[in-house]
């Protein structure tokens, strides 16, 4: 009887570990689920104007040309900014949303490859793990309308963030393998 007892509490114990993880992960994720929302109100601004108008005028290629001839030398971004832009203005305001959630997800997958041995990080964990530097990102960021919901300074500041997250998840799932 005591076994059959030991066993329900032990299953009980994990199911509330499982339920308070879950309580905290959309507790914690309040302010990026709050700065995704913020997101859904973004428009065209100042910049976005000028590289969509000019994408709308001349197309793709010609946008790709003009902005080559006569802009500030930086060709990746006017490559993505129009690439994104034909997707229409709507984009602008699921970006933030996107870009949040792949940024945990970067973070998620960097913290869960961490090496660890024969305790690796539960998903749950590496979830909770991610999301507080992300929301300390977030919220320390000094103009987070610049940084998140303009559409050109999301990619000119956020965008290099993300990825540069998602080469360290990647660069350290790879680290066991140099040992």
């Amino acid at each position: 009887m005591a076994f059959g007892l030991a066993r329900v509490l032990r299953k009980y114990d994990l199911t509330w570990l499982v339920i308070s993880q879950w309580a905290a992960i959309i507790a914690l994720t309040l302010p990026l689920r709050a700065a995704g929302y913020l997101g859904l109100s973004a428009r065209y601004l100042a910049d976005d104007y000028c590289t969509a108008g000019t994408l709308i005028d001349l197309g793709f290629w010609g946008s790709q040309r003009y902005w080559y001839l006569h802009w500030s030398g930086r060709y990746a971004f006017t490559f993505f900014v129009n690439l994104l832009e034909l997707a229409g203005p709507g984009i602008t305001r699921a970006l933030p949303g996107i870009f949040l959630a792949l940024w945990l997800l970067a973070l998620t997958l960097f913290f869960r490859s961490l090496p660890a041995g024969a305790n690796s990080m539960s998903w749950r964990a590496a979830i909770l793990t991610a999301i507080s530097p992300l929301v300390g990102i977030v919220l320390g960021m000094p103009d987070r309308y610049q940084s998140l919901i303009w559409f050109t300074g999301l990619l000119t500041y956020t965008a290099p963030l993300v990825i540069l997250t998602a080469l360290a998840a990647w660069s350290a799932q790879r680290w066991e393998g140099w040992h």
